[in-house]
């Protein structure tokens, strides 16, 4: 009954039934959203993956810009729901879940405060950008706060499996001409005509400038969108398979495809995410001394790799020789961004007066790669520090109570350092992911270690054989390994 009605309402009334249409996938996402969180999510992890190639080979085939821009933004608007139903869900559900949606509710006030006192002299449409990408923390980690741990462990697995794909097809792809993809996949248009970007563009490649290194290298980039997008995916992506392995089916065919993409993207804040994750990672399982050895062995393995692979080796000897064209600039622009601190108003210029995305557009704003120059230019010093408090407390409730806590927060205290050199945090397809991983990691599967301690019991002393003998009890979520059926 209900696809005759809409094949009559497109038939007789295309506008009724394109809306009748609209309101159905709309229903059906509210009540996925609903009964299954954990594929909601995935959902919107695997359209970050892929999306950007979908849209650039459409826009190829013919499909107008009009129509494909305002599916960008769709990204945000699947997320902003999924919050709000988890958000309903919670707290009809738990008392203690208030503080989740009362936080998310205090920043967009925030957020609504500076949009109407500051009079920001940049366009309407560039101060929706900012506003964008200044809530894509709270976002991000009010989702997965508002999660339960099995709908987390869900929800990495599957995150994995997705970025996965996305992996494999990158590799295959950095191995084809990089005709390919300017041509066949036409990134290059999509960059200029779709997000309107043109100054981005190589004009002898036809691509985006940072598909290739300082050198001339091509970087590993895929369906992400760009390299940087790719290096912090597949940096998040490793993290949760190391801490996640025991679900996986193959985890060693699951972690080198990850690996190999993530240090072809040549992305440093990726590199950085994965090697503190995975080091925190080794030190909570096999402790501090084996940790260093499993990590020299790792170190040695990318050496010997580098020396194979003449790209990655000249790479990374012009960072570590201070010779390379991006490093230098990155330290440039932290210079200059420590200068801007002293000079931030008390109160800001508005949303649109900072940022490298905001440049494009507006002439006068100011932008340093830093993203607390991008936020405090807007908001001030007084709106600032409130947004910063609030996200502080979502990164606390995203984390607490999990069994590896301690490695959610040292991914997000990761992102915060490499905040200082990069506004990745406030791009969707670069930040939503590694602030969902801090949170993802943070349900992991306790270390087996914990689990094969033994205590004694009450009443019995501790260097009695009963108390030798007996192991530990208590909650199975803190004490035992997932098994395979819970995951």
């Amino acid at each position: 009954m209900i696809a005759t009605t809409l094949a009559m309402g497109l038939v007789l009334q295309p506008l009724l039934g394109a809306a009748a249409v609209g309101l159905l996938v709309v229903a059906g996402w509210l009540q996925v959203c609903h009964r299954r969180p954990a594929v909601a999510l995935t959902f919107i992890t695997a359209t970050i993956v892929f999306s950007s190639h979908v849209f650039a080979m459409a826009h190829v085939a013919g499909v107008p810009s009009s129509l494909i821009r305002p599916m960008i933004g769709a990204k945000d608007l699947l997320a902003w729901t999924l919050l709000a139903v988890l958000a309903l869900r919670a707290m009809q559900e738990r008392r203690q879940s208030w503080a989740v949606p009362l936080l998310v509710g205090a920043f967009l006030t925030l957020g609504g405060v500076v949009y109407v006192l500051f009079d920001s002299p940049a366009p309407l449409a560039v101060q929706l950008a900012a506003m964008r990408g200044a809530s894509l923390p709270v976002l991000s980690l009010g989702c997965v706060a508002l999660l339960s741990r099995d709908e987390r462990r869900r929800v990495a697995v599957a995150s994995v499996y997705v970025v996965l794909i996305g992996a494999v097809y990158a590799l295959v792809e950095l191995a084809l001409p990089r005709s390919f993809v300017s041509e066949t996949v036409g990134v290059g248009r999509y960059w200029v005509e779709v997000k309107d970007q043109p100054l981005f563009v190589d004009p002898l490649t036809d691509l985006p400038g940072n598909f290739f290194t300082s050198a001339g290298f091509p970087r590993l980039t895929g369906t992400f969108g760009d390299p940087l997008s790719a290096g912090e995916m597949l940096g998040g992506a490793l993290v949760l398979a190391v801490a996640y392995r025991s679900a996986l089916r193959h985890p060693l065919l699951v972690t080198l495809p990850i690996t190999a993409a993530l240090l072809l993207s040549f992305t440093r804040n990726g590199w950085l995410l994965a090697a503190a994750g995975v080091t925190a990672l080794a030190a909570v399982q096999y402790g501090v001394g084996r940790a260093l050895l499993r990590m020299a062995a790792i170190v040695v393995a990318i050496v010997i790799a580098s020396a194979a692979i003449r790209p990655l080796g000249d790479y990374l000897g012009g960072i570590l020789s201070g010779d390379d064209a991006s490093t230098l600039g990155h330290h440039s622009a932290l210079e200059y961004s420590l200068q801007l601190f002293q000079n931030f108003p008390f109160f800001g210029h508005g949303w649109g007066t900072g940022g490298s995305a905001a440049l494009n557009t507006y002439a006068e704003a100011v932008t340093a790669e830093n993203a607390y120059v991008a936020v405090l230019t807007q908001t001030g010093w007084l709106i600032g520090m409130m947004v910063s408090f609030l996200v502080l407390w979502l990164c606390h409730l995203a984390v607490r109570n999990q069994p590896l806590a301690a490695i959610g927060a040292t991914v997000l205290l990761v992102q915060a350092v490499t905040a200082f050199i990069s506004e990745n945090v406030l791009t969707f397809n670069a930040g939503f992911f590694p602030f969902l991983t801090a949170g993802l990691v943070a349900a992991g599967d306790p270390v087996r270690g914990l689990a094969e301690r033994t205590f004694p019991r009450a009443g019995v002393g501790r260097d009695s054989p009963e108390g030798r003998a007996v192991p530990r009890t208590g909650p199975a979520d803190q004490c035992t390994p997932a098994s395979p059926a819970s995951t």
